[in-house]
């Protein structure tokens, strides 16, 4: 199950999106088109986007919701689960493993 599919597959069942996505790019227009707006601080609910990434020799975007408390919630197609993990994936010389590329937030998920 691909990031994407995860987060639209939720999304769509509350409503908050039209269809469930495949893709981090498709998830994220329909987003913008159904209400989402870019945040600069994340809070529960939010959905996270971090830049691409190297994995497996693909470069790829990933997508998943901030939880709070520095945590986050995510699909990892290389090991076929839902996790939670650090919502920058941890630090390495006090910089994020993962950069956050984008948040967004629907007022309807308060």
């Amino acid at each position: 199950m691909a990031c994407a599919w995860f987060v639209s597959v939720l999304l769509h069942a509350l409503g908050v999106v039209a269809t469930p996505h495949a893709t981090v790019d498709g998830t994220i227009r329909d987003m913008e088109s159904n209400g989402w707006r870019q945040v600069d601080r994340p809070e529960p609910g939010a959905v996270l986007v971090w830049e691409p990434d190297d994995h497996d020799g693909s470069v790829n975007r990933h997508i998943g919701f901030f939880i709070g408390d520095d945590r986050a919630v995510s699909n990892s197609t290389s090991k076929r689960v839902i996790g939670e993990h650090h919502w920058t994936f941890g630090e390495d010389g006090g910089l994020p493993v993962r950069k956050i590329e984008s948040i967004y937030r629907h007022d309807e998920l308060k």
